[in-house]
C-alpha cells in the first residue's frame, strides 16, 4: 500500500517541472475533497492549497489585473490592500514549493 502523502508529493514535483499552478490547485483541492481523508494529509493540503492559491491570485491582483481576479483567499477571507495599492494574503503562508537540500 503507497503511503497517503505520495500524491500530494508527486504533484509538488509535477509543478516543479511545470510552474503549473493552476493545474496543481485542481490536483491537490480533488485530493482534499476525497472523503475519509486522512487529518494529518488533510491539514497539510489545506496549507498547500491555501499557498497556491495566495500566489495564483496574488500575481493577479498585483499585475493589475484586478476585474479578472479572485479577492477572496482559500479560507474565505478577503486580501488586504495595503496604502501601495499592492494586495498581500489575510495570513501568512509558506510559498508552495518543494523544499529540497
Amino acid at each position: 500500500q503507497k503511503p497517503k502523502f505520495l500524491e500530494s508529493l508527486i504533484a509538488k514535483f509535477e509543478y516543479k517541472e511545470s510552474g503549473d499552478a493552476r493545474t496543481t490547485f485542481q490536483i491537490l483541492l480533488e485530493m482534499y475533497n476525497q472523503p475519509n481523508q486522512d487529518p494529518t494529509l488533510s491539514h497539510k493540503l489545506k496549507s498547500d492549497l491555501y499557498a497556491l492559491k495566495a500566489e495564483i491570485d496574488l500575481k493577479c491582483l498585483n499585475s493589475e489585473s484586478e476585474g479578472r481576479c479572485d479577492l477572496k483567499d482559500f479560507d474565505g477571507n478577503l486580501y488586504i490592500r495595503l496604502d501601495s495599492g499592492k494586495y498581500k494574503a489575510a495570513k501568512k503562508y509558506r510559498p508552495y514549493q518543494l523544499h529540497e537540500r
